[in-house]
């Protein structure tokens, strides 16, 4: 199966939970307010039954357009920190499969903040940023498989608003300087 391009999507990953993902992505949205950002955050499952569990009375898949910035979940975060719109998407990686490509395409030139180390394996976004938490035991085997395909590696912390001027969002593409796997 050939991967889709994204050139819009920025994917923020990580080896570990915990990391600080959607603290980046709050910085990034709130740094590029100005370009009404799309923040994402993705949860893919591959057991129905853990999906079922952590959703209720959802069959296989679960859409939601954040419509409130007072709670910490981190859709809502992302419109604390200025995004647009807001969405989670959680569900059977199969079924993400499916949906996604339609539901991407009604933002095609739009700059999209994607949380989910899964989504930059399936699919070819315009960018990827791991982060990697040097204390961490163990890193997710979703991180593993993304290394090599990451345009950037770095630790939590290190991105600020000097380096954020660098950053740009211009011709329906991110463009972020910086050294593959720093």
């Amino acid at each position: 199966m050939t991967k889709l391009q994204y050139p819009n999507i920025l994917v923020i990953g990580a080896n570990q939970r915990k990391t600080g993902k959607t603290t980046l992505a709050e910085q990034v949205i709130q740094h590029f307010r100005q370009d009404q950002i799309i923040a994402i955050k993705i949860a893919a499952y591959t057991d129905i039954t853990d999906f079922q569990n952590h959703y209720p009375g959802q069959e296989d898949i679960l859409i939601h357009r954040e419509q409130e910035s007072n709670t910490t979940a981190d859709s809502k975060r992302y419109l604390n920190a200025g995004a647009a719109q807001s969405f989670f998407l959680a569900g059977i990686r199969t079924r993400l499969l499916e949906y996604l490509p339609q539901f991407l395409n009604n933002y095609k030139n739009t700059p999209l903040i994607v949380e989910s180390n899964w989504f930059a394996i399936h699919h070819n976004p315009g960018y990827i940023l791991l982060l990697k938490d040097k204390t961490a035991q163990e890193s997710k085997s979703s991180f593993l498989k993304l290394k090599d395909k990451a345009d950037a590696i770095i630790q939590p912390g290190t991105i600020n608003e000097l380096t954020l001027t660098y950053w740009r969002f211009e011709d329906g593409k991110w463009i972020i300087p910086g050294q593959k796997n720093v």
